[in-house]
């Protein structure tokens, strides 16, 4: 089974999934939605203490090779271009009662990666608060799977989503 399946089947269960699906300029071969409420009421639902939404955006793409100007395009964009469409809609913030977006993307790559991509890969970051974090903020997770070389690498943000995929792509290969 292809890797790209097999993350997809374990997205399905819990996120909306497009295929292909173009955003910010950019054609992905599937992009997976969720969103989660937490909400606490006191005695009725019409006496709400708090409200927290949170968010995930997670954008899939395969590719021959990653390169560095392809790193740099999309981190372009994420904050050109999907940072305001998918976090923010076209507003200066968030609605109320939104906590936090996650802004994923996975890339896989079929041939190596080099030694300067993969550390331009560690080093990514992209956090944004908006209004002083009242409401809430968006970050950026970054994964790559580079098939040759049998490797997952991802920023310190993604560092327990690469956990996760080092599994799946582990017991993908055995």
């Amino acid at each position: 089974m292809r890797l790209l399946e097999q993350l997809l089947q374990c997205y399905e269960a819990y996120f909306d999934i497009e295929r292909p699906f173009t955003a910010g300029g950019g054609l992905y071969d599937a992009y997976a939605y969720c969103e989660v409420e937490n909400v606490k009421y006191a005695l009725v639902k019409s006496a709400q203490l708090w409200s927290a939404r949170t968010y995930e955006h997670v954008f899939f793409r395969e590719m021959d090779k990653l390169s560095c100007e392809k790193l740099k395009d999309w981190q372009r964009r994420l904050r050109d271009q999907i940072e305001p469409e998918f976090v923010r809609r076209g507003c200066k913030c968030p609605p109320p009662g939104h906590m936090c977006t996650y802004l994923t993307n996975v890339f896989i790559s079929q041939q190596a990666l080099d030694s300067e991509l993969i550390r331009q890969i560690r080093r990514h970051r992209f956090h944004l608060n908006y209004r002083f974090a009242l409401r809430g903020y968006c970050e950026s997770r970054l994964a790559v799977f580079d098939l040759e070389k049998g490797q997952v690498y991802g920023n310190g943000a993604a560092r327990q989503l690469v956990r996760k995929y080092k599994k799946i792509d582990s017991g993908r290969r055995k």
